[in-house]
């Protein structure tokens, strides 16, 4: 009786040891305890300095290539007042929030906060908002991106079909002076509580 009690926990233990693997594996977490999560609310300048950690030289490591990708942006938004600028990113298979805070000069932290509502891991053709340049964005609203699909609408009919404050909608996106925006154009929609 023993016997069999004991065969079945060496089961139930081997089962769950290959369950946790798999989810490892399926949801692209990290195997070491070393996580690029770790780096989530360092500036741009210590995240580069704290990529290279001292450890011991394993030479049985050799480097092999990995399928990285070049990011390549959808449009940046600048507003002149305040030198924000952003840029809505579609993420491309290898892509990573690392990649896309050192590329524009900010924080991995700093693309979560702003960003409404994002998925992680990045899922393909995913749509992510970054801040460039800084990462002081405690005091913003979440931003969700949006392409405008009428041929062409008013300000003032987007903010009310959005539901989101017209003035805001104009400043975040530079928009001053304009009254229309046009099929095709992205815009980032500032939202005042994150989407999850």
């Amino acid at each position: 009786m023993k016997a069999e009690i004991d065969q079945k926990r060496q089961k139930i233990l081997l089962f769950t040891l290959i369950c946790i693997f798999f989810m490892q594996f399926a949801c692209n977490f990290p195997l070491s305890d070393h996580s690029d999560d770790t780096f989530l609310v360092t500036s741009m300048a210590m995240t580069a300095e704290s990529l290279e950690t001292p450890r011991e030289k394993d030479e049985s490591l050799k480097p092999t290539p990995t399928n990285v990708s070049t990011p390549i942006a959808i449009i940046n938004y600048i507003d002149e007042e305040t030198n924000y600028q952003f840029v809505i990113q579609k993420v491309k298979s290898g892509d990573s929030l690392n990649q896309y805070a050192e590329l524009y000069n900010t924080s991995v932290g700093a693309i979560i906060r702003v960003n409404y509502a994002m998925n992680l891991p990045l899922w393909d053709n995913a749509l992510v908002i970054i801040p460039v340049g800084f990462t002081d964005v405690e005091q913003l609203p979440y931003f969700q991106p949006y392409r405008v699909t009428a041929e062409v609408i008013t300000l003032k009919d987007l903010a009310i079909e959005l539901a989101v404050n017209l003035e805001d909608l104009i400043y975040y996106n530079s928009l001053n002076g304009k009254n229309e925006v046009y099929s095709g154009d992205w815009l980032i929609i500032p939202r005042m509580s994150p989407g999850y």
